[in-house]
């Protein structure tokens, strides 16, 4: 009703400060659904506040992230999703797998990174190609659902499909009904990256299910060089 009695005076900028916050899951995602079709249909302009990224992206076509009350990136929300400016913002965002390892050698199309004893290859971005010089330290992030698990039942790894390969054990796991969060701490020695863990892996339920992840602890697995962003310093 509150929404309705703004949009009656047919105003040129509607303000909506963290307008689901207080409502239940189902009932949240329904008004954001509405909201988003409300909007597109009327064509207003609206700026929304709000602390839960999801919401941002459903509802934003230009997200602004502030930090301490200051600006820390304006950027249309595609590439705020894929190009954080910063490490500070990848957190801020909830990216998880944020990690730090040194620059082995940097091109415009290719970042070399050695981390935790791997070396791992990642695509420079082409919009913003980031070049520090060897050694220098670098931050970058991998999605958990972009880590890929190799099936031991299909013999070795394809090199021509798989690259970045490691080797690690499941040490801890969470069941979030649909997808299960794995944490996997590397083969390699040294102390894991991330506490206990080097990485964070999502997957499937039923991928879950079918490799018996609960029995075989053990997995070899690959992540694409597209999928290892990088983060200027």
């Amino acid at each position: 009703m509150a929404l309705g009695r703004a949009l009656a005076t047919e105003p040129s900028l509607l303000l909506l400060d963290e307008p689901f916050s207080a409502l239940d899951a189902p009932l949240r995602h329904a008004l954001r659904e509405d909201l988003a079709r409300v909007l597109a249909e009327w064509g207003t302009a609206a700026v929304l506040v709000t602390h839960d990224f999801t919401e941002a992206y459903r509802l934003g076509d230009r997200i602004v992230v502030y930090d301490a009350g200051r600006v820390v990136q304006a950027a249309p929300r595609s590439e705020l999703l894929w190009q954080p400016a910063s490490e500070s913002v990848a957190r801020i965002m909830g990216i998880r797998n944020v990690l730090h390892g040194s620059v082995v050698k940097a091109t415009p199309d290719r970042i070399q990174i050695r981390w935790r004893g791997q070396l791992l290859e990642a695509v420079n971005s082409p919009s913003h190609s980031y070049l520090p010089a060897p050694d220098s330290p670098i931050a970058f992030f991998i999605r958990p659902e972009y880590v890929r698990l190799i099936r031991k039942d299909r013999g070795a790894a394809d090199p021509a499909h798989h690259m970045n390969l490691m080797e690690g054990a499941v040490v801890g796991e969470e069941d979030f009904g649909t997808t299960w969060s794995l944490r996997i701490r590397l083969d390699a020695p040294g102390a894991p990256a991330q506490g206990e863990h080097d990485l964070e892996v999502e997957v499937p339920h039923l991928v879950y299910e079918i490799l018996e992840i609960d029995r075989d602890r053990r997995w070899q697995f690959s992540i694409h060089r597209g999928s290892i962003h990088v983060l200027p310093a």
